[in-house]
This record gives structure tokens, C-alpha cells and sequence, in this order.
């Protein structure tokens, strides 16, 4: 990857584009828009299914001729189908040799700026109260879509992921962005994940809701432990952007292109300066 003299970095950030249902369609992916001139392009999750997500991600490094973090979301899981070979794999191989890096769990150095990513996916206990947090993982094994459409290779045969493979993921998640952000602070870090990291990112309507464990995990005591520059995310559709002490939490989620009649509108990143 090219490694720019980037004191202050711009970053461009949008997720949730949904590309795969513009594909249903036979419709035109549209590019992303540049005109805010940022320099690094963070694509956080939910690109499209399987490795069009990276295709994509790649055709939009070559075109704006700039590197791109790339996220793997839930719904980059989704049509496996009969495919046994592994998402993250595919997306190795198509990426390779390009300006675009896939984080996950793991970090790549861009000027003076470490970026630090994951899906970090879920462990349903967002709420203070057990009982909540154990209807919530009930709920969600019963009715998140995930649950049908994400597979996992068991003893070579393809079968649904259930919630403890979701816990574990996470897990392994909340471990790897940790370590990192114990690491001597050499550089700004700048965490990524699809999932959110902290219910403050929901609506006061959603974070009440049992299902906000789906969405979001509480990480508020590492955002106010390691204070990264940033923590950027997806997965909870629209744009919301705050503070917590020096860490600027934000999302770009656009949403389904069927919802939002205007989506070829919709391909502007929010640009953010580091």
C-alpha cells in the first residue's frame, strides 16, 4: 500500500451501500464521489454479498487512485450457497496486489495513522440486566437473518452459524482491538468495525429495544480506557457522529438502495479529519 506523508489525514467513510440489491436488480452500481478530496476511502461493512464487496472496493481504489480499508459485514456472509470456500479467502485473493486492505482483525499503518479493524460482530450483552441481555441472545438466535444466511464449514458441509459462533467471533474480536489499542501510542489510531461499539451510537428509541444487542456491544470502558482518535462503524443504517472525551465515534451508514429512492445520490463518504 502507499504509505503517504499524512500528518492530518482525510478519510473518507460510508457503509451499508448495499450493492448486492442494486445487482437483484440489474441496475448500475454507481462509483463513489471524491469531490471532498479525501485520501484514505474506509469502506465499514455491508459493501455487497460474498467477494463483489471487494471487487468493488478495489475498482473504486483504482478509479480514485487511493487506498481503501475495507471492513467484512454480516450481510458480506451472506449467498455462500453451496461454496465452500471461505469469504475472507475470496477476498484475499481479489484484493491482493492492490491498494485495498482487508481488517480482519488486524492493522495496517497509513502514514501517521494506524487503522485497526474488525467486523466485530456481537455478544448480546449490551443491557445491565441478565435477563434482558439473555432475551436478547434468544431473540436474536429466533429472528436476526443472519442466522439462515451466514454459514460456517463443519466436518466439510456448510451449516447455519447459531448465536455461540457469533459470541465467540466477538470475543476474539474485543481481545484483538485491545491488545492493539494497548500497544505504545506511536500513531493516532483510528479503530473501524462494522458492528457498533456502544449503544450511545443507537437512537434513544433503538437502545431501549431488545433488539440493540444486535446491533451494538458495550465497549464503552476501551473507548474511555485507550481514548483512539476515532472509532468508525456501520451497521445501524443513517449518520450519527459525537464525542466521547477525545474519541470521535461516527457512522455513514446509507442503507438499502429499495428504502432510499435516491441512492445514486447517496455515494458521497462523510469525509473526517485526523
Amino acid at each position: 500500500m502507499n504509505q503517504r506523508d499524512m500528518k492530518n489525514m482525510k478519510i473518507g467513510l460510508i457503509s451499508d451501500i448495499h450493492n448486492e440489491f442494486i445487482r437483484y436488480q440489474r441496475g448500475e452500481v454507481p462509483n463513489i464521489s471524491n469531490e471532498k478530496g479525501f485520501e484514505v476511502l474506509v469502506l465499514a461493512g455491508d459493501i455487497d454479498c460474498q467477494g463483489y464487496g471487494a471487487e468493488y472496493a478495489v475498482r473504486q481504489s483504482e478509479l480514485l487512485g487511493i487506498p481503501v480499508i475495507y471492513i467484512l459485514g454480516n450481510h458480506e456472509y451472506y449467498d455462500q450457497y453451496d461454496d465452500k470456500e471461505p469469504v475472507v479467502d475470496k477476498v484475499r485473493k481479489i484484493i491482493h496486489g492492490t491498494q485495498v486492505t482487508l481488517l480482519n482483525n488486524a492493522t495496517v499503518d497509513i502514514g501517521e495513522v494506524r487503522f485497526i479493524g474488525s467486523t466485530l460482530w456481537s455478544d448480546y450483552q449490551l443491557f445491565d440486566s441478565p435477563v434482558r441481555n439473555k432475551m436478547a441472545r434468544d431473540y436474536a438466535s429466533v429472528r436476526l437473518n443472519d442466522f439462515n444466511h451466514i454459514k460456517r464449514l463443519e466436518q466439510d458441509e456448510l451449516t447455519n452459524i447459531n448465536v455461540e459462533d457469533v459470541v465467540g467471533w466477538h470475543q476474539e474480536a474485543r481481545a484483538f482491538i485491545t491488545g492493539e489499542l494497548n500497544k505504545e501510542p506511536a500513531k493516532k489510531k483510528v479503530v473501524v468495525t462494522h458492528h457498533a461499539p456502544m449503544a450511545d451510537c443507537l437512537s434513544e428509541k433503538l437502545r431501549d429495544e431488545i433488539l440493540a444487542a444486535c446491533y451494538a456491544s458495550n465497549l464503552d470502558g476501551l473507548i474511555n480506557q485507550y481514548s483512539p482518535a476515532a472509532w468508525l462503524y456501520g451497521h445501524v443504517h443513517g449518520n450519527n457522529s459525537f464525542k466521547v472525551n477525545q474519541t470521535l465515534i461516527q457512522r455513514h451508514a446509507r442503507g438499502y438502495p429499495n428504502v432510499n429512492e435516491k441512492y445514486k445520490d447517496n455515494y458521497k463518504p462523510v469525509l473526517i479529519h485526523i
